[in-house]
């Protein structure tokens, strides 16, 4: 009784009418729309061995790369005459938290570059760098926005690929920062240019407006007489290099003549990489004329070297010496020594950092050292002498 009553059931629903022809075009229209506006998120690629991902539409007129670095670190500093302060301090800190945003708009040859970072002491986001790059097919290409003056080279290399975990003391003192304006770049076969316009030293993340010089110019050059520049994409070089050698020199003036006073400063530098060694050579000097009067000419040394183990471990050593004119308060010299060694698990994108830095002399009375918890170098003002322990991990992804 049950199967036929189902049967009789069954037979009273309508049929369903097979789609035409323009139902299914609506629907393959539909589905066409979709996937041309997904096409942009679902076209992640990897990139490289330092992580960081790529969402590229399916002509590759747009392109965004996604990348970040973390690096933390424990910090010991002693100081051998305290003044009535604790001679010992250590603690941890998140030294560089960093995301970068970059790729190009239209077309390969316009290039964007966004770079954010996070206090070290209070967590809050600030901007680091933004800008625009037009490329030319000449070897030309020119950049607007905030940038790294390209004066000393170890301003330019990256923070994630320095010899070191941060650059020199010498640097910290005679480095231009970044700063708001125009740059012009050419490069050849073996050596590159720039030519900046800008708002002059330390000017990051100001208006218009505010008090900048009148005028301040940058210009840099450097040449690889031998080897290919490739091995410089990092102080550390390459277990692996070939032979190379690099030479530059800059210069940068800047007129504040509406707010007193003139900064003339000038560097040059020799850089060598081989299989199993690295080394950096860099003088820096300037003329600082301030508005109360005061002219000063203070000098910079730096020298470096790298030798690797094995095809992980990168053992180095440091030495810089700082100069001060003769005429400021603080007038002693400093040196300054750093060792340690760098433990590569995957290359920049995983590294294990200890080295530790000796202000050997007259550290209390050199008006070039500036007091930093990022250095870890806490007073150079309360005693003769400071050693600093750093350990750092460095993670890119």
């Amino acid at each position: 009784m049950i199967a036929p009553a189902l049967l009789l059931a069954l037979s009273t629903i309508p049929a369903i009418p097979a789609p035409d022809d323009a139902v299914r075009a609506e629907v393959a229209r539909l589905l066409h729309d979709a996937q041309s506006r997904s096409s942009l998120l679902l076209a992640p690629v990897a990139s490289g061995r330092d992580g960081g991902f790529t969402i590229v539409d399916d002509n590759d007129a747009f392109r965004l790369n996604v990348a970040g670095r973390i690096q933390t670190r424990w910090l010991a500093a002693w100081r051998d005459d305290a003044g009535g302060v604790d001679p010992f301090t250590s603690g941890f800190q998140m030294r560089r938290v960093k995301f970068t945003f970059s790729g190009h708009v239209v077309d390969k040859s316009l290039r964007f570059k966004i770079t954010n970072d996070f206090s070290r002491s209070s967590g809050r986001g600030r901007l680091s760098s933004a800008s625009i790059t037009k490329r030319f097919d000449n070897g030309l290409a020119i950049r607007a926005g905030q940038f790294l003056l390209p004066l000393t080279r170890e301003s330019l290399d990256s923070s994630k690929r320095q010899l070191a975990v941060d650059r020199s003391l010498v640097n910290g003192a005679f480095g231009l920062d970044r700063s708001q304006g125009v740059q012009l770049r050419i490069r050849g076969d073996r050596w590159r240019s720039w030519a900046a316009f800008s708002d002059g030293a330390d000017n990051s993340n100001t208006d218009f407006g505010s008090s900048t010089p009148d005028w301040a110019l940058t210009g840099r050059f450097e040449w690889v007489p031998t080897g290919a520049n490739k091995w410089f994409r990092t102080q550390a070089g390459a277990f692996d290099a070939e032979q190379s050698l690099r030479i530059g020199a800059a210069a940068h003036a800047e007129d504040r003549a509406g707010a007193g006073g003139r900064l003339v400063s000038w560097t040059g530098d020799v850089a060598s990489v081989g299989p199993g060694w690295t080394a950096l050579a860099t003088i820096v000097g300037r003329d600082l004329q301030k508005q109360s009067g005061d002219d000063f000419t203070d000098w910079g040394v730096t020298a470096q070297v790298g030798i690797w183990a094995n095809d992980r471990v990168l053992p180095f050593v440091r030495w810089e010496l700082l100069i001060p004119d003769t005429d400021r308060a603080g007038d002693s010299k400093t040196n300054v020594l750093t060792a340690g060694a760098n433990w590569y698990l995957h290359g920049d994108a995983l590294k294990v950092t200890v080295y530790g830095v000796w202000l050997i002399d007259g550290a209390g009375d050199n008006d070039l050292l500036n007091p930093s918890t990022g250095t870890g170098v806490l007073d150079p003002g309360a005693g003769d002498s400071e050693f600093v322990l750093r350990v750092q991990i460095q993670a890119l992804f």
